[in-house]
């Protein structure tokens, strides 16, 4: 099955939403995710740089019309670049 790029930002915003969920632990679970996803770079043959700075603009642009949005971008998440 192929994964479009859409479905992809899709998924990250509905993970991004995560980050404020009430029950602490699904916030707990989508904090590390970024965490991790934050850390990361892709190799050469698949693109350069680190996969959530590609998406940023996707995802700040759906973020923005969400209610959420100022408690969302409050999170902190370890980016190490």
């Amino acid at each position: 099955m192929c994964v479009s790029s859409t479905q992809v930002k899709s998924v990250i915003v509905s993970l991004a939403r995560c980050l404020v969920d009430t029950e602490r632990e699904m916030s707990e679970l989508a904090l590390g995710l970024f965490t991790t996803l934050a850390q990361r770079t892709t190799t050469k043959e698949k693109g350069s740089g680190n996969p959530l700075v590609r998406l940023l603009p996707d995802m700040l642009s759906s973020l923005y019309a969400d209610e959420q949005f100022e408690r969302i971008m409050e999170v902190r998440v370890c980016v190490c670049f």
